[in-house]
C-alpha cells in the first residue's frame, strides 16, 4: 500500500510537473507572440514611414519635372514669338508709348524695366517681339532701329554743317 501511495505522489508529481511545465510553455509562446506584434508593429511603422518618404520623393520629382516641362514650353514660347515692328516703332518715337510698353512688358525686373526705358528700348523691343526662331524678322526690326539713327544723325549734320577752321583773311 505504501508503495501505491509513493507511486501516486510520484504520478501527482509527475502531473504537476508537465502541468507546470506546459504553462511555462504557453507563457513562453503568449510572450513570444506579444514581442513578434510589437516587432511587426515597430516594423510596419518604418514600413509606413519608408512609404511616406517615398510618396513626397515622388512628389517633389513630379513637381520638378513638371517645372521643367513648363519652362520648356515657355521658351519654345519665347522663341516662336512673332510680335508687332510697329510697337517698337511707337516707342523709339513717342517716349509715353515706350514707358507704357516697358512697364507693360518688363514688369518682373526692375533693371530690364529701367533698360528698356533707356536708349537701348528699340533693341530690347524687337528682342522682346521677335523670338529667336524668327532672327530675320528680329534682323528687319534691328535694321528699323539703326535707320532712324542713322536719319537723325544725316539731319543733325546737314543742319549744323562741317565746321571747318579758316584763317581770317587780312585786307
Amino acid at each position: 500500500m505504501q508503495k501505491t501511495i509513493k507511486e501516486r505522489k510520484m504520478d501527482e508529481e509527475f502531473v504537476a510537473e508537465q502541468r507546470s511545465a506546459a504553462q511555462e510553455v504557453e507563457e513562453a509562446k503568449k510572450e513570444i507572440q506579444n514581442d513578434v506584434k510589437i516587432k511587426r508593429a515597430r516594423m510596419k511603422k518604418v514600413i509606413q514611414s519608408m512609404q511616406q518618404d517615398t510618396r513626397m520623393r515622388k512628389a517633389a520629382l513630379q513637381n520638378e519635372l513638371n517645372s521643367l516641362r513648363m519652362k520648356m514650353s515657355q521658351e519654345a514660347l519665347e522663341a516662336n514669338k512673332t510680335g508687332d515692328i510697329k510697337k517698337c516703332s511707337a516707342g523709339k518715337k513717342s517716349k509715353s508709348k515706350r514707358k507704357d510698353y516697358c512697364d507693360e512688358n518688363f514688369i518682373v525686373d526692375y533693371m530690364q524695366n529701367q533698360d528698356c526705358n533707356s536708349d537701348e528700348f528699340c533693341y530690347m523691343c524687337c528682342e522682346h517681339e521677335f523670338g529667336s526662331s524668327h532672327m530675320d524678322k528680329r534682323e528687319a526690326c534691328y535694321n528699323m532701329c539703326d535707320l532712324k539713327d542713322e536719319k537723325k544723325e544725316e539731319k543733325k549734320v546737314e543742319k549744323n554743317g562741317p565746321w571747318i577752321w579758316t584763317p581770317k583773311k587780312k585786307e
